[in-house]
């Protein structure tokens, strides 16, 4: 089982291999699993038990096969030593190999992730994969979410193998955070034929009164095995500035802008429309303000 993802730097769409694809195939894909998942594996509780397993210093034979299937470059990781593979999934990056796009007119990406672009409808519908989404289930909030119809949609997917900590697109104040309950379905595509993984799963959101861009929202999914979102307590932020860190697993960040404030870049608009993956990093330039609408 492989997902299709276009690296923009090499110009090319490859087949990336999926963390835990078997279990995944059982779990989504047959009678038995599903009902597994139901019972078992799309529960909090045993997200809560796996992170404790993986917090004892015994886990640590986890991470090498990890950085050897993925080809993970620890370079850039100042920290060679990890007291467990919790210890290893919530690493910190040496900053320098995570540069801020320096025009504060660029859009950045939020996350070391796989991205997809949408435009949300005239009735706040977004398409993602199999699955269709309101903007409305997502949020809870349909006085909030009228204000993101026909504006953009960006789904940040990170996987077990990615940095797991994410910034803030760019300067400004929060001025609201919610928590939403709910199970830990997969992010991963498999899971999108059958559940809606953004409004079903655990979820935290921030509205964001920004310097560039307008209000902007955006919502930490939890997924199966991620049992902690870890949001900073701050109410003013920076363009780059780290925003929290998922704990083990994969997950996603939804990044809400409304009607006209940015031109996303034209290769991932190219591949979105495809449903395509591009290939980001932390901190690269995914679009551009538009001055007219966002003035």
């Amino acid at each position: 089982m492989s997902v299709q993802v276009y690296d923009r730097k090499r110009g090319v769409v490859y087949d990336e291999p999926q963390y835990g694809e078997r279990r995944l195939h059982l779990l989504y894909e047959t009678a038995f699993g599903r009902l597994l998942l139901r019972a078992i594996f799309a529960r909090r509780w045993y997200s809560t038990l796996n992170a404790i397993r993986d917090k004892r210093p015994s886990s640590v034979r986890k991470i090498q096969p990890l950085v050897d299937r993925f080809g993970i470059d620890m370079s850039d990781y100042p920290e060679q030593s990890y007291a467990s593979y919790d210890s290893f999934i919530t690493r910190k990056i040496d900053p320098a190999r995570r540069p801020i796009a320096a025009n504060p007119d660029s859009l950045i990406a939020v996350a070391d992730s796989r991205l997809l672009a949408y435009v949300v409808t005239s009735d706040g519908r977004v398409a993602v994969k199999q699955s269709s989404y309101t903007i409305t289930e997502l949020l809870r909030d349909r006085d909030l979410a009228a204000t993101y119809n026909e504006g953009t949609c960006l789904v940040f997917r990170l996987g077990t193998e990615d940095y797991h900590r994410y910034c803030f697109a760019d300067d400004g104040e929060v001025i609201r955070t919610n928590s939403i309950n709910g199970v830990l379905h997969s992010v991963q595509p498999i899971s999108s034929a059958r559940y809606k993984a953004f409004s079903e799963n655990h979820r935290e959101y921030s509205v964001i009164e920004t310097a560039n861009f307008g209000t902007v929202v955006t919502v930490e999914v939890g997924a199966i095995l991620v049992g902690k979102i870890h949001n900073h307590d701050v109410t003013r932020c920076l363009r780059g500035q780290e925003k929290g860190y998922f704990s083990l697993g994969g997950s996603s960040i939804i990044v809400l802008l409304r009607p006209g404030m940015v031109t996303i870049d034209s290769d991932i608009i190219e591949h979105s429309r495809k449903q395509i993956e591009t290939k980001v990093r932390l901190g690269e330039k995914v679009g551009e303000k538009n001055h007219a609408q966002a003035s």
